[in-house]
């Protein structure tokens, strides 16, 4: 397995005055759009004024495409970016069948390292259709055990949840 790496530009800009639904919008469409993150840091501008920093992740190439919509749907007037190598788990689809059914997961893997995790949607698809809370489905004790790497090598990851997860309703 080899170590992924790649360059992402980091695109940032401070705005004191749009409101929470616009700021949630533009986050939308930076996601609808490609942006491999997008997040918020709360921030102190001049005139004591509180605000934002709006932040976000995408490819490096795609500056120009992420600037124009923070523009079109901020009020900022200014995006500043900068480039940044990471290391990137390698990613695969799964599917963990649960006394929720089937969902959606995903596995991944770095030098070593394999962590487990339940889509959030898949999981509020199942809490929904169940009546239970999201973070039963997620199940917070099997998480901790998948992530900290606590499975022997050769155990099958589908009936170990199936177990836990049932035995912690």
């Amino acid at each position: 397995e080899e170590p992924q790496t790649e360059q992402v530009a980091l695109l940032s800009c401070n705005i004191d005055d749009s409101t929470g639904e616009e700021l949630g919008w533009a986050m939308e469409k930076l996601l609808e759009e490609g942006a491999k993150d997008v997040f918020f840091i709360p921030i102190q501008m001049k005139k004591n004024r509180p605000a934002v920093m709006l932040n976000v992740l995408c490819g490096k190439g795609e500056e120009q495409k992420f600037a124009k919509i923070l523009m079109q749907n901020t009020s900022t007037i200014g995006v500043r970016w900068n480039y940044f190598d990471r290391a990137v788990m390698q990613r695969e689809a799964v599917t963990v069948k649960s006394p929720w059914g089937e969902l959606k997961g995903k596995r991944c893997s770095f030098e070593g390292i394999s962590k487990t995790t339940i889509e959030y949607e898949s999981a509020k698809k199942a809490a929904r259709e169940y009546g239970c809370p999201v973070g039963r489905i997620f199940g917070k004790d099997v998480q901790e055990i998948i992530d900290k790497d606590r499975l022997e090598a050769g155990t099958d990851i589908e009936m170990f949840l199936r177990i836990v997860v049932h035995t912690h309703r």
